[in-house]
């Protein structure tokens, strides 16, 4: 096994991550998705590890460090709740504090981790898997430290696709050399620009959605001319919403949005039920193998769970402590469907558990969003956690370190994403055209119906969303069948219907963008692309964030 940490590898990984920390809220408040960067990362912190070194190579054990630590902060938005929860208590005009945020995000972070050592034993010392994007990532770092030119050649295209971004953000928010948006042809009597019917003039939107891949970027299309060409219209025409205007729309719009969501999400509990009981088997041999200082260690963080959760959504602590009894199952669960099938089902497991708290909870709809994040959070760091200790068993690090950085980063990303969040809130606001923030308006919606009943959802939006619910567990089920395969997914259908139609008429474009680019040159590496559409996301998030620091800056010196 390879060495320990060192003050560069620590340095160089903490700064990274709070860069993708920061960049990841950013783009989940736009778009849902956030990019756990570990391929960038690990490219980006081999070259400038290589600087300081002064012409020596560095080892694979650094590189693996540093993409431990910036993976680890990236995912924030998502692990912590930010993007989605804690965002959902924003809307509810319920904001915490920003150091009840900090302290939450870095005790969920906490919790993923340690629940994740368990079951080290039974996914990656004996477990088989396959782990793709871990393996994926070990080879690049292996290529690097190899000197390989498709390396070289990633970190080129990553920097020019960051440069790009970055420069046409500017020229789009400080200049105004570009549009925001360019307006499509009005729909009836709705105006294309109220609605946001055009196409965005983001280098995100189009790397987030070449990052998706074309079938998933034409379904969201597909959803977004459904629900704003086809639904939009007849809802204003009939009189069930009053304006014809993105705001009251979405209000309608998004309970059958989130139904089709909410179907795809019973149709994976339903096929995974066999992936669950596997899980279980899985963490109670883990048990049995498990230090007891672990298990204290545990047992601490849990503490300071419920001590956060109290403060950051006022949730009793009987009720965190039996969100948290079920997240220990789910984080197995969750790793072994990772490491089959490259996808974390961490969304599904806070539907459940936002179901399971908001069952046995009063009192609005606090308690559910911390019980849906408790089970969230952990599954998905537990499993980030798992994948990075996957690629360091094939590059030969040491478990030990990799547990270290994984904790710099969950430390890192609770303030990188805590700060981003206030930039982002003053600056843009969440729930706006500009930040649609679809996760959060997705999980307040849930919270609510557990909370009030159907009584409180708008005219006629309870029958839309009961369909919504079957088309989506339809969909959802015949999906996993080899017939189904060219099926749209329930989630990229009803994810539309909750975000302006712009978003998701851009992310097809640069799906679309990225697919000819590889039919026309066949030398154009998938590695290439994914380098491009990452280097373009965080080239706008960089540049957008210090946008609104200045902003706020400015601001403060005038009054």
């Amino acid at each position: 096994m390879t060495r320990g940490l060192s003050f560069a590898t620590l340095a160089i990984g903490s700064a990274l991550g709070a860069v993708l920390a920061a960049a990841g809220l950013y783009t989940a408040s736009k778009t849902t998705s956030a990019d756990q960067g570990s391929i960038p990362a690990a490219l980006v912190g081999f070259a400038l590890l290589s600087v300081l070194a002064r012409g020596r190579r560095p080892s694979p054990h650094d590189a693996n460090v540093i993409q431990t630590i910036a993976s680890t902060a990236a995912m924030t938005a998502v692990t912590g709740g930010v993007a989605g929860p804690i965002t959902a208590l924003v809307l509810d005009d319920r904001a915490p504090s920003l150091v009840a945020m900090a302290a939450w995000c870095a005790a969920i972070g906490l919790a993923g981790c340690l629940l994740a050592i368990p079951l080290r034993a039974a996914f990656i010392e004996r477990g088989a898997l396959p782990w793709p994007s871990a393996v994926a990532t070990a080879e690049v770092i292996a290529a690097v430290h190899a000197g390989a030119r498709s390396a070289a050649g990633q970190l080129r295209v990553l920097a020019a696709g960051a440069l790009v971004g970055g420069v046409a953000t500017a020229a789009r928010d400080v200049a105004g050399w570009i549009p925001s948006m360019t307006a499509l042809p009005s729909v009836g009597a709705l105006s294309a620009g109220a609605i946001g019917l055009g196409v965005d003039w983001s280098p995100l939107l189009l790397g987030t959605g070449a990052l998706m891949g074309v079938r998933g970027a034409l379904a969201m299309v597909c959803g977004a001319a459904l629900a704003w060409i086809a639904i939009a219209p007849e809802l204003v025409a009939r009189g069930i919403v009053a304006s014809a205007d993105y705001p009251s729309l979405v209000s309608w719009l998004l309970w059958p949005g989130v139904g089709l969501m909410v179907g795809g999400m019973l149709a994976g509990l339903l096929s995974g039920w066999r992936t669950l009981g596997a899980g279980l088997r899985d963490l109670a041999r883990a048990n049995a193998g498990t230090s007891r200082a672990t298990w204290l260690a545990i047992i601490g963080v849990s503490v300071a769970v419920l001590i956060a959760g109290h403060a950051t959504f006022g949730i009793h602590p009987v009720l965190a402590a039996l969100a948290l009894a079920l997240a220990a199952p789910m984080c197995a669960a969750a790793a072994r469907t990772t490491g089959e099938t490259d996808n974390t089902p961490a969304g599904a497991l806070g539907g459940l558990g936002q179901v399971a708290i908001g069952a046995v909870s009063t009192g609005g709809v606090a308690s559910p969003l911390a019980g849906g994040a408790i089970l969230n959070g952990t599954a998905m760091q537990s499993s980030v956690l798992l994948g990075n200790w996957k690629t360091g068993a094939i590059l030969g690090t040491a478990p030990r370190p990799q547990l270290i950085a994984s904790i710099a980063g969950v430390a890192v990303g609770a303030v990188a994403t805590t700060v981003a969040f206030e930039l982002i809130r003053r600056t843009y606001g969440f729930g706006t055209e500009a930040m649609p923030a679809p996760s959060a308006r997705s999980w307040r919606a849930t919270a609510e119906v557990l909370q009030h009943g159907l009584d409180a959802l708008p005219s006629c939006a309870a029958t839309a969303a009961g369909i919504a619910i079957l088309v989506g567990l339809a969909l959802g089920i015949a999906g996993r069948s080899p017939r189904g395969a060219a099926l749209p997914s329930p989630f990229a259908l009803g994810m539309p219907f909750i975000i302006p139609p712009d978003i998701s008429i851009t992310m097809a474009l640069g799906a679309i963008a990225l697919w000819l680019l590889e039919r026309r040159w066949r030398a154009w590496s998938a590695d290439r692309a994914t380098a491009l559409a990452s280097g373009a996301i965080a080239g706008e998030a960089i540049v957008g964030l210090a946008i609104a620091a200045l902003r706020i800056a400015g601001a403060l010196a005038f009054e």
